[in-house]
C-alpha cells in the first residue's frame, strides 16, 4: 500500500471520530426566586496537617440534573412537593452517593453535616437550620473508590 493511501485511510479515521455512546450530562436548573423551595446547604471539613480534611458534603443531584462538588457552600433550591435528590460525599479518591426522594413541605433551610467516619464508610445527617432538629440521620453510607486500580502484567 503506497503512503498516500496510507496517509488518506488514517486522516480518514482520525477526522471521523468517536461516537458517545452516553447521554450527555445534565446540570441542574434551581427553580425561580419566586417559586417555593425548600433550601439545602452543603458542608466542607477542613484541611488537617497529616490527617484526613477537605471533605466534602453536598446535593450533587435533583432529578436529573447534576450538580459539581463546588456547590457545597452555596444554596441549592429545591421546588417543594415530591423532590428526587442525591446527597454527595467526596474526600480525595472516596466518593459515596445516596439518593432521597421525599416530600419537600416547607421553605425550610437544611444543613448538610458530616459526623463520625470511618476509612470505609461516613456518617452524615440532616439538620433543620430553624429549629436545630436533626430530620435526617445520622446516615451511614459506605465509602466508594473513584479509582479502580489497573495491574499491568
Amino acid at each position: 500500500m503506497n503512503k498516500l493511501a496510507f496517509l488518506f485511510i488514517f486522516l480518514v479515521i482520525v477526522l471521523t471520530g468517536c461516537k458517545s455512546t452516553g447521554k450527555p450530562r445534565v446540570s441542574y436548573v434551581q427553580p425561580s426566586a419566586n417559586t417555593p423551595s425548600a433550601t439545602f446547604i452543603g458542608e466542607e471539613s477542613p484541611q488537617k496537617i497529616f490527617v484526613k480534611g477537605h471533605e466534602y458534603i453536598y446535593i450533587c443531584k435533583v432529578g436529573e440534573g447534576h450538580q459539581s462538588k463546588d456547590s457545597f457552600n452555596t444554596e441549592t433550591r429545591i421546588a417543594l412537593g415530591k423532590a428526587k435528590f442525591s446527597v454527595c460525599y467526596l474526600e480525595g479518591g472516596n466518593f459515596s452517593e445516596i439518593p432521597f426522594e421525599m416530600e419537600l413541605k416547607n421553605e425550610t433551610t437544611y444543613q448538610l453535616k458530616l459526623g463520625e467516619h470511618q476509612y470505609t464508610k461516613v456518617n452524615f445527617y440532616v439538620v433543620d437550620t430553624q429549629t436545630g432538629k436533626t430530620i435526617i440521620g445520622p446516615m451511614t453510607v459506605p465509602k466508594d473508590s473513584l479509582f479502580e486500580p489497573v495491574i499491568l502484567y
